[in-house]
């Protein structure tokens, strides 16, 4: 970012949010747009909206174009609850830094969306995704990271943003950083800070790796929470919590990260998914 990003005031904090909405009905469409019109966030990153967008993405124009919507999702209806689809709503400043940088949505699927734009002068890769469940089978989560994740990743000079609900629980870190070799050198990285929430699972253990290759941090882990939110989504039976919605950001964007975690309720939409939000 330019130098004068380091002396922004409280007032000028800029706030991306991340939720799992569960559908994205009229009534919590209205919740956000509105949020977004106050400028209380920057974006709203979705996952699991169940909208069907026959064409495969499809921008809507809300408030007279002073909001935008972009959809991904399944292109027919698989059952009738509902199923995947992910969005992005931009606040009008968000509107203008994407109109202004390009328009570009980079990739899409129904479990994904990533778009080009710029924040504050700089380039950046603005993604939210849905992983497939901890039960489903590996080479289903492997083409999900290796496919919908790896086209949410933006170049290393540019800011990279991604909201997810990973379904899968990545712990703490660990008493030393991860290894791993790149060509003839070997690196140690720290995908997962000591402020993580809860044991790793079979699932999260494959999103760490995944985290350690793309040098992609689970943000709100290295950031002090308050007690009792720090897990995002309670398990229907055990009533355990887990986290599982987290935001990936490269080293560049966590340079500029000045707090990540659960963000407060009044930008919560009804979910059994918490929202979570990064602060820059």
């Amino acid at each position: 970012m330019h130098a004068v990003s380091h002396e922004r005031t409280r007032k000028d904090k800029l706030i991306i949010v991340s939720q799992n909405v569960r559908n994205l009905t009229s009534i919590k469409l209205a919740k956000l747009v509105q949020l977004a019109l106050e400028g209380k966030a920057y974006a709203f990153l979705l996952q699991e909206t169940w909208i069907i967008t026959p064409t495969g993405c499809e921008v809507q124009e809300l408030c007279d174009g002073k909001v935008l919507l972009i959809l991904a999702g399944l292109k027919r209806k698989v059952c009738n609850r509902g199923s995947q689809g992910v969005g992005i709503l931009l606040s009008p400043q968000a509107v203008k830094d994407w109109k202004d940088a390009s328009s570009k949505i980079s990739s899409h699927s129904p479990r994904h969306i990533s778009l080009d734009t710029r924040i504050q002068g700089t380039k950046t890769r603005l993604a939210t995704a849905w992983a497939p469940t901890s039960g489903a089978k590996t080479w289903e989560r492997q083409d999900f990271y290796h496919e919908s994740l790896d086209s949410c990743l933006g170049c290393d000079r540019n800011l990279n943003i991604i909201g997810i609900d990973s379904n899968a629980s990545v712990g703490r870190a660990s008493a030393s950083p991860a290894r791993f070799s790149e060509g003839k050198h070997r690196k140690f990285f720290r995908p997962v800070g000591h402020r993580g929430f809860g044991r790793a699972n079979k699932a999260g253990t494959e999103f760490r790796e995944w985290l350690t290759t793309r040098l992609m941090r689970a943000t709100s882990t290295f950031f002090k929470q308050r007690k009792g939110h720090k897990g995002t989504w309670m398990h229907p039976h055990t009533r355990s919590m887990h986290q599982i919605d987290h935001i990936r950001t490269n080293a560049l964007t966590f340079s500029y990260v000045t707090h990540c975690g659960i963000a407060p309720n009044f930008l919560h939409v009804e979910s059994d998914h918490r929202a979570v939000q990064v602060v820059l």
